[in-house]
């Protein structure tokens, strides 16, 4: 069993009695006591050390020790900089390693004594006249002689080597070589375990919502309660959306970012976008779209619903972002990013659509005139002459090909166009002419959109398909009404002309 220097003759030491019950501050750890004696030590000296040998745990500074002032409770020298305040952080801690099994001896070393908190029965309160005939209660001493010692401060607590270990990484001073604690707002740390807080460099409490771990100013310690077990919710909001909103750091923007865009969601604490005014911070958003995607290459739907222009995009091979946040949170990301909403997406790619170009009928080879006028008849039998209105055939530009379209119809004109190409294949004509067709009677049923997908082109769709199937099971035969016979000249006409 490791032993503790100083160790006095029995007739040299005496006891401070406190009137404080055993059970006093109950959701103490032995981890928070000895996370608050470190605290302390590293007050009196930031260059503090912490070690664990031979089964105990010494936690040495070189300050002025602790004056006799310091053994009372709510006693305090601390300031707005120091990381204690109430003046009973090392009685509480001293409380709390007492009745706590898996610790053993502890003992402080100071400047011209030492001592020693143990829990014994208390025999003071026998003399208060009371009707509480409760079992004698145990209360906190401290065994105490004087010594020769003339600077600094030693404790010595004997635990195991697990919980040492565990103490001394929940503190950024002993963790983190050559760290100094945050001034003006919160550190972001990315390189530790998400979700822990800390205060100057303390461990305070745990989030395993948050995305990032932050370590706040010692400002932040007015902002904890008495047991400094936790930071006021609204403070702590306010100290982690300052930090986030200002970093231009492009590892905090990803993380926060990916987090948005893929899950899990983040933490309201964390959804800061909205708070994002700096210019060099909303400049670092863009440079994450440009590392991610092209300029061209995403859009984002606001209402996240499946519109026709968003689907019209997405046949192009133009992205939709979607996020884990809410619609207005949605808004404001995208719009740091600078990536456009589906309506000014489809304007900018418009521009982009290659003109259509008409070719007279005329420039068009006999063989695909014919393929064409041969589709046309079959869908007018079927839907009747004006089925179609004027129809006529187009070419693209070499360099459009990402943008072709096989057909086309233009309701302000009522034409139907066909992509010249479309022509050299009688079963490819004859899809377009019937899904241009469906267009057309969307549009002249008089609804507002006939666009792909939408209800009025998925009706007009459904209706003449139903009409197709009912013409299997009617025994009239169906004359094909052709309307190009410079097409026909010297070859058959089909069946049915």
């Amino acid at each position: 069993m490791p032993t503790h220097a100083h160790q006095p003759r029995p007739e040299d030491v005496r006891e401070i009695r406190y009137p404080i019950a055993h059970d006093y501050v109950k959701d103490w750890t032995a981890e928070r006591a000895l996370v608050e004696l470190i605290a302390n030590a590293l007050d009196e000296d930031p260059h503090a050390a912490v070690t664990w040998d031979q089964g105990i745990l010494t936690i040495e500074d070189q300050g002025p020790g602790i004056p006799r002032t310091g053994l009372l409770l709510g006693a305090s020298r601390k300031n707005d900089q120091q990381i204690g305040q109430f003046g009973e952080g090392k009685k509480l801690a001293a409380l709390v390693l007492a009745r706590e099994p898996k610790i053993g001896l502890v003992q402080f070393d100071t400047v011209g004594y030492s001592f020693r908190p143990i829990l014994k029965d208390s025999t003071y309160l026998a003399e208060v006249p009371s009707a509480d005939d409760a079992a004698t209660p145990r209360v906190l001493h401290y065994q105490y002689w004087t010594t020769s010692r003339s600077r600094g401060t030693r404790i010595s607590i004997e635990c195991p080597q697990p919980l040492a270990e565990d103490i001394i990484g929940r503190v950024r001073y002993l963790a983190a070589p050559g760290y100094r604690p945050p001034q003006d707002r919160a550190q972001i740390i990315l390189n530790e375990e998400p979700g822990r807080i800390y205060v100057g460099g303390i461990l305070v409490s745990r989030d395993e919502r948050l995305a990032a771990s932050y370590d706040l100013p010692l400002t932040a310690k007015g902002e904890q309660n008495r047991d400094r077990t936790i930071v006021d919710g609204a403070a702590l909001e306010t100290h982690i959306r300052t930090a986030l909103a200002a970093s231009t750091d492009p590892r905090v923007i990803d993380r926060f970012v990916d987090r948005a865009l893929n899950g899990p969601r983040l933490s309201a604490v964390e959804t800061y976008f909205g708070q994002v005014g700096d210019f060099a911070v909303r400049h670092a958003f863009r440079e994450y779209a440009n590392r991610h995607w092209g300029a061209d290459d995403v859009y984002h739907n606001g209402g996240n619903k499946a519109v026709e222009d968003e689907l019209h995009l997405q046949g192009r091979g133009i992205t939709c972002l979607t996020s884990k946040l809410n619609q207005d949170m949605h808004r404001t990301l995208m719009s740091l990013l600078g990536v456009k909403p589906v309506h000014e997406a489809v304007t900018h790619h418009a521009r982009q659509y290659p003109r259509t170009q008409w070719i007279k009928l005329d420039d068009v080879s006999i063989d695909r005139r014919r393929t064409l006028d041969l589709a046309c008849a079959v869908f007018r039998s079927a839907f009747g002459l004006d089925a179609l209105g004027e129809v006529k055939v187009y070419r693209e530009d070499e360099g459009s090909t990402r943008y072709c379209t096989s057909g086309i119809y233009q309701p302000a004109n009522d034409v139907t166009g066909l992509k010249e190409s479309t022509l050299d294949h009688l079963n490819t004509t004859l899809r377009v002419v019937f899904h241009e067709g469906g267009h057309r009677r969307a549009a002249r049923d008089g609804h507002l959109t006939s666009s792909d997908r939408s209800e009025s082109f998925e009706f007009a769709m459904h209706d003449m398909g139903g009409h197709l199937l009912h013409l299997l099971i009617t025994p009239a035969p169906h004359r094909l009404p052709l309307l190009d016979p410079a097409a026909w000249h010297g070859t058959p006409l089909p069946d049915g002309t």
